[in-house]
């Protein structure tokens, strides 16, 4: 359309030239002159010739108008058929939620969602699984290897190979315990205190004390009774003495013996015979450090302690005080002389 307005334009200056040069020689021209002139016939020729000219041209110029008017009566109806497609398309255009493919869409998407999580949550699960048998398998073979090795020690039958046996034993022990702390590092919250506490045993049976000391701390984070955070701060409580932190050690036998003030029992005598035991392994780690003294102290402490408990005294617990005291007793009298 702006090439048919820029013809058109050409053509309208190029008319006003022809105008006004015609314009001019009539002006110039007398009418006696023309009479006389003997080029008249030549002057009327060329005027013939231009007003020809001028005609031709504005016949085109017409023509360019009248193509200019169509293509804008053109441009109009395309605009209001555009306008009202437009209308039409508004008007008969739906909400979202009654488009039955965009509902169909978006539930195909929530399932797949649904679909994808439940599967995710159920492999989650099945490696948990997986997790807490491949540990069990560990901690049950942990155990049967202190069992063997405790009979080991204890046959005299078996005094040659001894040593050569337990060797054995303490490698696949080392293998065990690493396999059940790697394990168990995947099963963040679902570890229980006394599973800590026997991988903390068997890590500090093969010397690891650093690992078990991590593991103790975590059976006493975890721990959900009182049998269990007692066991754990034992457990700490003889670390530190094994260590030579006999200050610590102390502190930590006596959070153990106040563990019962936190959770209340329906047996009085519960209380008594848990601290009893708790005073009969400080005992222990006491006459390891050569502190024959405190450990009578906590041994007299044990048994004051028996006295209150009465009836719950099993006969397996009278011969672990009775063994625990012999040494004590064993340990004043070697002691005795060497003060003197």
């Amino acid at each position: 359309m702006d090439q048919w307005e820029t013809r058109l334009g050409e053509l309208d200056a190029q008319l006003t030239a022809i105008r006004e040069e015609l314009a001019l020689v009539q002006r110039q021209a007398p009418e006696s002159e023309q009479e006389a002139d003997p080029f008249q016939p030549e002057v009327e020729a060329d005027r013939q010739e231009q007003s020809g000219e001028w005609g031709s041209m504005e016949h085109q110029v017409s023509r360019l108008r009248a193509d200019l008017l169509i293509l804008e009566r053109n441009i109009d109806q395309n605009d209001a058929e555009l306008d009202a497609l437009q209308i039409k398309m508004t008007a008969g255009q739906k909400p979202w939620d009654r488009e039955i493919t965009t509902i169909i869409a978006l539930l195909a998407f929530l399932f797949s969602f649904a679909t994808t999580m439940v599967s995710y949550r159920l492999s989650a699960q099945q490696r948990i699984h997986n997790d807490r048998a491949e540990l069990r398998v560990f901690l049950q073979r942990l155990l049967e290897l202190s069992k063997e090795n405790t009979m080991l020690q204890t046959d005299p039958n078996s005094q040659g190979v001894a040593g050569y046996v337990s060797s054995f034993i303490t490698y696949e022990t080392t293998l065990l315990v690493y396999q059940a702390v790697e394990v168990m590092d995947r099963l963040p919250g679902r570890v229980t205190a006394n599973e800590y506490n026997l991988v903390a045993e068997m890590s500090n049976a093969i010397g690891d004390y650093n690992q078990s000391y991590k593991l103790l701390q975590q059976a006493v984070k975890v721990s959900q009774n009182a049998n269990e955070e007692v066991s754990a701060l034992r457990g700490l409580a003889l670390l530190y003495y094994a260590t030579g932190n006999r200050e610590e050690g102390s502190a930590t036998y006596k959070r153990a013996l106040s563990v019962n003030e936190r959770y209340p029992s329906m047996v009085p005598a519960y209380k008594d015979w848990t601290n009893s035991q708790t005073e009969v392994a400080w005992a222990g780690a006491e006459l390891a450090q050569g502190n024959c003294a405190e450990a009578r102290r906590h041994m007299q402490t044990a048994f004051e302690l028996k006295d209150n408990v009465g009836f719950g005294v099993t006969d397996v617990y009278l011969w672990q005080l009775e063994s625990a005291q012999a040494q004590v007793d064993a340990c004043v009298e070697q002691a005795a002389p060497g003060t003197e």
